[in-house]
């Protein structure tokens, strides 16, 4: 009979590790840069809830890629687009 409640223990600890893996995926600095609708949800996630997101590997590389769309590539300065009339 003791060995029912051990199992059923088990069983417990296997279903909250499974639920470990459903994280949402980590994504680069380059892909926020080509994904710029994700960018923008992600820098407001992040925003509405930096006491627990602010260090996620996803919140860092999307405010990277916010920075480098807004100062350009390669080494600083304003990347500048031209006006559309």
């Amino acid at each position: 009979m003791n060995a029912k409640p051990a199992n059923l223990g088990c069983i417990a600890i296997a279903l909250a590790l499974s639920a470990c893996n459903s994280a949402e995926p980590t994504r680069s600095v380059e892909w926020f840069v080509e994904h710029r609708q994700e960018l923008k949800d992600t820098l407001a996630e992040c925003n509405g809830n930096p006491g627990e997101l602010v260090a996620t590997t996803n919140c860092i590389n999307a405010k990277k890629a916010q920075g480098k769309i807004t100062w350009g590539a390669q080494g600083g300065g304003v990347k500048a687009e031209p006006i559309k009339f």
